[in-house]
C-alpha cells in the first residue's frame, strides 16, 4: 500500500485555513484543554452538524456573535451569554452569525471530561485537510469532502 505523505505538525500551535478558520491550541506547558477558534469577517465555515457520545462539549463566545443549532433549534450567542453546554447526543452545528458584519468571531471550545482528545482531533483533522490541499486546490469544506472519506 502506498504511503500517504504527512506534514510534521507536532510543534504547531496554530492551524489556519485561509479565509475560513484559525485554530489555536494551548502550549504543552498549559493545563488548559481549550481550543480557540477564530472566524474572520466573510468566513462561511461551519462545524457541520454532529454530536458527541462520550464528552460534553462547551463553547464560550469571546468576541462577536455565533449562531448555533442545537437539535434543530437556532439561537445566536454573544460573550454576555456565558458558557454554552452541548449535552451528549445533541446534534449541533455552529458558525459566524450573519448579523456580525465586522471583526473576528472568537470562540473557546472544550470538553468534559477535560482531556487532550479535542486537541488531538483538531490537529489530526487539520493536518489531513492542509496536506490534502497543499497543491493549491480549494480546501474541502467538510471531512466528507476529502477524497478518501467517500
Amino acid at each position: 500500500m502506498p504511503k500517504i505523505p504527512r506534514t510534521n505538525t507536532i510543534d504547531k500551535f496554530t492551524f489556519t485555513r485561509p479565509g475560513d478558520v484559525v485554530y489555536e491550541f494551548p502550549k504543552y506547558t498549559s493545563a488548559s484543554c481549550k481550543v480557540r477558534i477564530t472566524l474572520p469577517p466573510g468566513s462561511t465555515w461551519t462545524s457541520g452538524p454532529h454530536w458527541h457520545e462520550k464528552r460534553v462539549e462547551y463553547f464560550r463566545v469571546v468576541q462577536g456573535a455565533a449562531w448555533f443549532t442545537l437539535n434543530g433549534e437556532y439561537k445566536v450567542y454573544r460573550p454576555s451569554d456565558g458558557n454554552v453546554p452541548i449535552p451528549l447526543f445533541t446534534v449541533h452545528e455552529w458558525g459566524r452569525a450573519p448579523e456580525q458584519e465586522e471583526g473576528d468571531l472568537i470562540v473557546d471550545e472544550w470538553t468534559a471530561p477535560a482531556d487532550s482528545f479535542k486537541i488531538a482531533f483538531f490537529r489530526n483533522l487539520n493536518s489531513v485537510i492542509l496536506d490534502e490541499t497543499s497543491d493549491g486546490k480549494t480546501p474541502p469544506r467538510t471531512v466528507g469532502d476529502l477524497p478518501w472519506a467517500g
